[in-house]
């Protein structure tokens, strides 16, 4: 999760291509769709620790389960969206 930062740390200059579009914008959406999945299913071993609880409307940790749960779903971090795009801007389209 950390190299992700530092790439889009360093892709997010004031001038120049978006750093998303292109291969290498395919591969950084490929690795944010990692990383939004490690940080699910770490929340989920965290509830799975925490036991019965943590699914208290009234505990903290199930609105962050909520939160990470639907942000993590978010079309940008799909990680077959993320597969489907990489590959076609790895494959030539087909000739007429």
């Amino acid at each position: 999760m950390l190299a992700v930062a530092a790439r889009a740390d360093a892709a997010a200059a004031p001038a120049g291509p978006d750093p998303l579009d292109g291969p290498d914008g395919h591969h950084q959406r490929l690795a944010l769709a990692d990383a939004a999945r490690d940080c699910r299913a770490a929340l989920e071993l965290v509830l799975d620790l925490n036991g019965t609880s943590g699914f208290r409307t009234s505990n903290r940790l199930q609105r962050l389960w909520r939160d990470v749960a639907v942000g993590s779903r978010h079309p940008l971090l799909n990680p077959y969206l993320a597969t489907e795009n990489l590959g076609g801007s790895l494959v030539p389209p087909p000739a007429p």
